[in-house]
């Protein structure tokens, strides 16, 4: 893995705070597939993109089916999570990514948890007229009065968002 970070920053120049990573899924007979992946590099090559190989499709697909059991264990652990996903314009997805992250870090402490939350964000599906963001968000319990209730009113402060 430090091969590959090197390659990527050294070698391409890319700023690990600047770049982004996404995650294609192709469909179709074996020469549709190879006629979008050819003009998906195309497209990538314009703009300095690699292709990163599947792995990390792989994974990023074998997370979003282990959410669900990470947040289960995260509850012996004094910890609650969950996600939510919503489908907004284009020209809101940062703003929106921005907003409910802030949002769930006001709500946290105006609740009165006691260490910082835990909030993220991913664009998960892309339309012509906007895409889907998936937030993941949780915080540990340890001290709150009644957790399952604090939970609720930062779930609800984050979706108002």
């Amino acid at each position: 893995d430090g091969f590959k970070k090197l390659y990527v920053t050294k070698w391409h120049g890319f700023d690990p705070s600047e770049m982004c990573f996404a995650t294609l899924m192709m469909e179709g007979t074996k020469e549709q597939v190879a006629a979008q992946y050819k003009r998906i590099c195309q497209i990538a090559g314009q703009f300095r993109g690699l292709d990163a190989g599947s792995e990390n499709g792989y994974r990023g697909y074998f997370l979003t089916f282990m959410i669900a059991y990470l947040r289960d264990f995260g509850v012996n652990f004094s910890f609650i999570a969950e996600s939510f996903e919503t489908t907004i314009p284009w020209s809101n997805v940062m703003m929106v990514c921005e907003g409910v992250k802030k949002r769930v870090k006001e709500a946290c402490l105006q609740a009165g948890v006691r260490s910082d939350p835990f909030v993220s964000s991913r664009v998960t599906q892309l339309y012509d007229t906007g895409a889907c963001i998936y937030f993941y968000f949780g915080f540990s319990w340890k001290g709150v009065r009644d957790p399952v209730a604090t939970f609720t009113a930062v779930e609800d402060a984050a979706r108002e968002e």
